[in-house]
């Protein structure tokens, strides 16, 4: 699972399975659409080509621990780890794992994130 950021952390949603469109698929280049004002929670995060319309591109990762070793740091802590993201304006929002997301699906990564190109 991961949290968002636009200047306040947000949690997203823990994937059950790993499917293709899951959002602990997302890597540094990936573009992909998701409206933030539609929910806290995101699961499933299809890319798109960036060359074309969509709202988001993971431009950096930071790794936030190791889940196996560590237990879930809490939202202070990611926050802090997420300050290694580029600066703004090249990352505008900042998806993190939540506790579920870091226990069950091994998720201990940070996305920095720059919007896309918006629709003609």
């Amino acid at each position: 699972m991961r949290a968002r950021v636009v200047t306040a952390l947000l949690v997203l949603g823990l994937v059950a399975g790993c499917s293709d469109n899951s959002v602990l698929n997302l890597r540094t280049g990936d573009c992909f659409n998701f409206d933030p004002s539609e929910a806290e929670l995101i699961e499933t995060a299809p890319t798109v080509a960036c060359d074309g319309p969509h709202d988001w591109q993971v431009v950096a990762e930071v790794d936030a621990g190791d889940p196996e070793s560590q237990p879930f740091p809490g939202v202070d802590a990611l926050a802090v780890l997420a300050d290694q993201c580029p600066p703004p304006p090249e990352t505008e929002q900042i998806l993190y794992p939540t506790a579920d997301g870091w226990d069950q699906a091994d998720d201990h990564t940070i996305l920095c994130l720059a919007s896309g190109i918006a629709p003609a």
